[in-house]
């Protein structure tokens, strides 16, 4: 259009073509109107050029609401999300309130083919997509897509396209990574929680974007779609990187709802065996990152797999589930990943019981395989943080089965500093010797379990001289008479 006036006189026509077809000869008009429609809407500056664009994008939406067998041409109105022009357009917000009106008409009216091919046209291009809203948009318009890819009459042709779509590039390319991550917060979702004010293990800003477009959507929708998702993680087995498809399957086990979480439960267990906690880094550092609250400090700058999006709250089953998990790995005591398992045993000291006691169960199998090099201050990190929570103020806390364990972890980690060269065991026997033996003489319940920690320390002053020794021996003299 060279000036406002043609423009203008554009549209008209436009309008008036429109308004002269029946709905049966729609399709075809619609399907090269739209895209150009929108494509100038996205450019058009001048307000009254914008105004006449909208009358023509209402009165498609007023005949396609009115008919459901008017065909939208969805995916060509999907890929203008995905392009530069999006982000620099001053009429994006426009471009956005529209565009994703007709996305949420047509994409039910799609066969399931074009569904498909939607779906996998997102799962290609995601990378493209500014990240927020955008994602969210777009993940869901995916969704139904997905479902059919995995459906029993088409899976045999789709979902090989997807698995070739996901070898075709690195378990790290970015886009691969967003649109897997855009998976797990969804299915983390609680199905009857649309209108919630906050999700457990998503950061709020995260929740925001979802919140948007899921809001007032009944509990039946959401287990559909995500039912949909489990089925097409659940489609290609342990095809694809462990990094990518784990988690998304993990997080909605814990859902309440049946037939989400019992899905869940099977793609997992169908995964379980072909997980390398040993040597995936990846999929290791996003589980640890998944049931974080916050990086752990001097490591907030950490990117791809240990990369922390901070957030208040997480669901301490989806957090028992995987320091339980980890307990398989001898990696968590590996340099790159020890800072975050010790603040993950570190915040989850202070959640529930079970989750107290799997994260002492952590911290034995963390004390066998730490690193020697970084054995001494993840030694005193992970002490520090058990005598807070344990013993604290001269007096065990009582907490079930979490308190015997919380001495064991302890004398775990003096056994392995009396091993070491050099002085580290002993200063830490004669540092900790005065308070285990304090508390043992003002808690008789937990005798055996201090004990434990005793052990430990006394391992740490064999092979010691006389003089070091001599320093030890008269602490003896504090143990409480048998």
């Amino acid at each position: 259009f060279e000036d406002a006036a043609a423009m203008s006189d554009q549209y008209d026509r436009v309008l008036i073509r429109l308004s002269s077809a029946e709905d049966d000869k729609l399709e075809p008009i619609l399907a090269k109107l739209l895209p150009l429609v929108f494509d100038e809407l996205l450019t058009q500056t001048e307000a009254a050029s914008r105004a006449k664009i909208v009358n023509v994008l209402n009165h498609v939406l007023t005949r396609a609401k009115g008919n459901t067998s008017i065909k939208l041409p969805v995916l060509a109105i999907a890929e203008r999300w995905y392009t530069p022009r999006l982000a620099a357009s001053t009429a994006a917000p426009f471009f956005r309130n529209l565009s994703v009106i007709f996305l949420d008409l047509g994409v039910p009216r799609l066969p399931a083919l074009e569904q498909t091919d939607l779906a996998l046209y997102a799962l290609e291009h995601f990378g493209e997509l500014q990240p927020g809203a955008d994602r969210a948009v777009q993940f869901l318009a995916a969704v139904p897509g997905l479902g059919q890819a995995a459906a029993e009459g088409n899976r045999k042709e789709q979902v090989p396209r997807s698995l070739a779509l996901i070898r075709g590039r690195p378990a790290d390319d970015p886009g691969l990574v967003a649109f897997f991550r855009a998976a797990a917060e969804f299915l983390l979702i609680p199905c009857g929680a649309t209108e919630a004010p906050s999700v457990g293990g998503m950061a709020s800003a995260s929740w925001a974007h979802w919140k948007t477009r899921l809001k007032s959507r009944p509990a039946a929708d959401m287990i559909a779609l995500k039912t949909s998702v489990l089925r097409w993680l659940g489609s290609m087995a342990a095809d694809p990187p462990a990094s990518l498809v784990y988690l998304p399957s993990l997080v909605a086990t814990v859902e309440n709802y049946d037939a989400v979480c019992n899905l869940a439960e099977s793609n997992c267990k169908r995964l379980d065996p072909e997980l390398d906690l040993a040597g995936d880094a990846a999929l290791v550092g996003r589980l640890i990152c998944g049931v974080l609250t916050s990086a752990p400090p001097g490591r907030e700058d950490a990117a791809g797999s240990l990369s922390v999006e901070p957030k208040a709250t997480v669901p301490s089953k989806l957090r028992q589930k995987v320091l339980s998990l980890l307990q398989r790995s001898k990696a968590i005591g590996t340099p790159e990943l020890l800072d975050h398992v010790v603040h993950l045993v570190r915040q989850s000291l202070r959640d529930h019981e079970q989750v107290q006691v799997a994260a002492l169960q952590l911290a034995l199998v963390l004390a066998e395989c730490v690193d020697p090099d970084r054995l001494v201050d993840t030694s005193a990190g992970v002490l520090k943080e058990v005598e807070g929570v344990f013993w604290q103020n001269g007096v065990v806390a009582a907490m079930g089965p979490a308190t015997p364990l919380a001495f064991r972890v302890f004398g775990s980690f003096a056994r392995q500093l009396a091993e070491r060269p050099g002085g580290d065991g002993r200063a830490l026997a004669l540092k900790s010797a005065p308070q285990l033996l304090s508390l043992l003489a003002t808690n008789e319940g937990s005798a055996q379990d201090i004990l434990e920690a005793l052990s430990g320390l006394v391992t740490c002053m064999r092979g010691t001289t006389e003089e070091e020794y001599g320093e030890f021996v008269p602490l003896l003299d504090r143990l409480p008479p048998p």
